[in-house]
């Protein structure tokens, strides 16, 4: 009979755990909050760049990446951002990918412009640079060195 008491305590804590992780994974993100307003971008490259990935500006997280898909007629990577409530972003704003440094992850930065006018929800970038794969940079440099 004691013996189903401890099966039964250690079932309970096996399935209070299991709870316990699938509402993180259920959460995503850390419990990151929906709330905020999609932005989006058109770059050359995205490459680095996933979905839920970091949006930063200065340095600090104001948001996420949303969406990642390939225009069709432009050939180009459009990404949307979600932007976190309260985070007004100048009209003349530049998107960029940035890296963490030499090995580290991509990440998408945004450099405030100097417009009074705020960008709305849905509206696109006028300003945006895509990644820039360190590989290429020295393939040419080695290409351009040698002739």
């Amino acid at each position: 009979m004691k013996s189903n008491w401890v099966e039964m305590i250690v079932g309970a804590v096996v399935l209070v755990t299991a709870a316990f992780f699938l509402t993180i994974l259920l959460r995503g993100n850390g419990g990151s909050s929906s709330a905020g307003y999609p932005l989006m971008a058109s770059f050359q490259s995205a490459e680095g760049v996933s979905i839920g990935g970091d949006v930063r500006m200065s340095g600090v997280n104001i948001g996420n990446v949303l969406d990642i898909d390939l225009n069709p007629e432009t050939f180009q990577a459009d990404v949307t951002v979600r932007i976190n409530e309260g985070i007004n972003i100048p009209t003349d704003s530049e998107i960029k990918i940035s890296s963490d440094g030499l090995l580290g992850g991509s990440f998408v930065e945004i450099v405030a412009g100097a417009d009074e006018n705020i960008m709305a929800a849905n509206e696109h970038f006028i300003y945006a640079t895509g990644s820039i794969s360190l590989l290429n940079v020295l393939s040419q440099f080695a290409t351009g060195a040698s002739e």
